[in-house]
């Protein structure tokens, strides 16, 4: 299993699933609500909280459900660090879709558009991606048709 349990716990709600015995301890995954799809601003303020907590380029990858927001990311920085595609030396953002087969230690997933009917299967993929620490980024409406509140 390559994710924690609760993250494991998290990502089988999506389906209605249950992942009772996998995956090792760790930290609950973090819903970051914003107003509305989530913004620029909301995403920068969930890296740089886990910049403090010492993650960093190589452990650390946002992925955007829409490109647009990818390469709007990838013309910021946050201190010393720039935003940039995976496998640069920035911090890595790229889209769900480019990212599916893909981990990394920690994820942020950033709903930046309309819920849409292919919306949980594009979350599925992009918070299953994180190994032991998930945030997610978006519209506090989104938690229900991914099944947030219910674990």
């Amino acid at each position: 299993m390559r994710n924690t349990h609760p993250i494991a716990k998290r990502v089988a709600a999506i389906v209605g699933g249950d992942a009772q015995d996998r995956g090792i301890l760790g930290p609950n995954p973090i819903w970051r609500a914003s107003d509305g799809p989530a913004k620029e601003r909301d995403v920068v303020n969930a890296v740089e909280h886990l910049l403090d907590q010492g993650f960093g380029p190589t452990s650390l990858v946002v992925l955007c459900g829409s490109r647009r927001m990818a390469e709007r990311l990838r013309e910021r920085s946050i201190g010393p660090f720039s935003f940039g595609l995976w496998g640069s030396r920035g911090i890595p953002v790229e889209t769900v879709s480019r990212f599916k087969g893909l981990e990394s230690q920690a994820i942020i997933l950033v709903l930046d558009g309309p819920f849409s009917n292919d919306a949980p299967t594009s979350a599925y993929v992009g918070m299953s991606r994180a190994r032991s620490v998930l945030v997610v980024v978006g519209d506090g409406a989104d938690q229900s048709p991914l099944s947030w509140d219910t674990q």
